[in-house]
């Protein structure tokens, strides 16, 4: 993503994608609808986030599919405790509804974390925080978190450049540091967790 960016679209058109990814999979022969999940990571975590919402799952299914789990991996998880808290203001996607966090589709999501990681300013307490503010009572206790000793992007090779969004919101040097120790475990706790 950080090489791509003049190609990146607005996160509504990722969303779509991926809600158009669950209709397709569904109508394979061999899936079973009620078991894909859906992975994200960063950038992708929100869309991945933003597709546990009943509002997804009405506006591109009709609220015929839903996924059967959903992992965020190194989430920018101030920005979604914001978005639940209504509390956007100008960041606000103009898609997207104020409301969207308020109902769910009851789905296990699982955040995976790094507590060193720049974009929630080294806080490991921001995705337990988001989740703590989900309206949804039934989705709160759905949702859960695994935090390592890690930076932001701990799969990716290491790199430190400034980032607007970093130190929530107030702007900073994001580091990326590689760290094959957290990226093999998080592998293994990813799959325990769609597989459970």
């Amino acid at each position: 993503m950080f090489n791509m960016r003049s190609q990146m679209k607005n996160s509504a058109e990722h969303l779509s994608q991926a809600m158009g990814g669950l209709t397709y999979l569904a109508a394979q022969p061999g899936v079973n609808k009620d078991k894909i999940s859906l992975m994200g990571l960063s950038f992708g975590s929100w869309i991945a986030a933003y597709a546990g919402t009943e509002w997804a799952s009405q506006k591109f299914t009709d609220g015929k599919l839903k996924y059967n789990k959903i992992a965020p991996l190194y989430a920018v998880c101030w920005l979604l405790e914001r978005g639940a808290k209504k509390e956007l203001g100008s960041l606000q996607n103009k898609f997207y509804p104020v409301d969207m966090y308020d109902k769910w589709t009851q789905v296990p999501l699982k955040f995976f974390a790094g507590s060193e990681d720049n974009y929630d300013d080294k806080d490991p307490k921001t995705c337990q925080n988001f989740i703590d503010v989900i309206p949804d009572a039934t989705q709160r206790s759905l949702s859960s978190v695994n935090v390592y000793k890690a930076t932001h992007g701990w799969d990716q090779k290491t790199a430190t450049f400034f980032e607007k969004g970093a130190c929530k919101g107030k702007g900073c040097n994001n580091t990326n540091q590689a760290n094959p120790e957290v990226t093999a475990k998080v592998k293994e706790d990813l799959l325990k967790f769609i597989n459970e």
